[in-house]
């Protein structure tokens, strides 16, 4: 359900008892601490552990259920205008085939076939990059607590450009490093994952902000796997056990819980988990 762009990886330091750095590590924005108190980690920095995969699942779930109806309704629609060129498409591609193939074993290489498919990718890539900003500011507003309404998906379509070049370019760069070995298409995944969030977050270019998110998830590139192995266990769940009917609640969860991630690594306040929703009639 979720379009990958709804849907990326070495650092190091002293650990959490303090340690003696570089003294040009230092952040001049950061007051120092009273002698005997362990150092606060800077925002952004990679050294400390912000946060961990299980807190940002349970954060985006507190969410989540603060506001259930507008949040899993926007979701839902955000997904759906996503998934409805591919949608059309296929249908479109099944009635050509049935009249062309009436006995079946239509030809794979079928250029009118190709074409309808082809066009249905295009239009789910062009859907995605318009809707995909609005549902990263959405997912943004609620992790901090700031108010939010439903058309906050399409309050992003001026970044178009911006969210289809991140999209393409990590996608192909991924794909074409995982041809050969998965790992190395993992890693870059991880790497870039950040990407959308700060160019939204930020206002940044697409070549700007995945090198934002190069920088910023050195030292969190394994929590970031290990959340997306846990999203992947709550999606096998849903697939098994619910009929995929879970994917309606897990996908505003995870968008929530990135949104999550996104901030504790760029040191940004969150909102309380258990904290009322802020949502605003539209």
């Amino acid at each position: 359900m979720s379009q990958g762009g709804w849907g990326q990886p070495p650092g190091g330091g002293s650990g959490w008892g303090g340690g003696t750095g570089d003294p040009g590590d230092a952040n001049p924005e950061v007051p120092p601490m009273p002698l005997g108190m362990p150092p606060g980690p800077a925002p952004g920095d990679p050294r400390m552990p912000l946060w961990s995969p299980f807190e940002a699942l349970s954060f985006g779930w507190e969410r989540f259920k603060s506001d259930p109806v507008t949040i899993l309704g926007a979701v839902f629609v955000a997904y759906l205008l996503i998934g409805l060129p591919g949608m059309i498409a296929g249908g479109a591609n099944a009635v050509y085939e049935k009249i062309e193939y009436p006995h079946g074993h239509p030809n794979p290489f079928d250029p009118i076939s190709l074409a309808i498919q082809g066009t249905g990718m295009l239009g789910q890539s062009v859907a995605s990059a318009l809707i995909t900003g609005g549902l990263t500011l959405f997912g943004l507003r609620i992790a901090k607590g700031e108010p939010y309404r439903f058309i906050d998906i399409f309050s992003r379509t001026d970044r178009f450009l911006t969210m289809f070049a991140i999209q393409q370019l990590t996608g192909l760069l991924v794909m074409m490093a995982g041809f050969p070995l998965i790992a190395p298409g993992v890693i870059l995944a991880l790497f870039w994952s950040l990407s959308i969030l700060l160019a939204v977050d930020r206002g940044l270019g697409p070549i700007e902000a995945m090198t934002q998110s190069w920088k910023l998830t050195r030292g969190h590139k394994l929590d970031i796997f290990l959340f997306w192995l846990l999203v992947l266990g709550l999606m096998l769940l849903c697939t098994f056990c619910t009929c995929c009917l879970g994917f309606l609640v897990v996908d505003p969860v995870i968008l929530v819980a990135f949104a999550f991630i996104y901030l504790r690594i760029t040191g940004q306040p969150v909102a309380s988990p258990q904290a009322p929703s802020v949502a605003v009639a539209d």
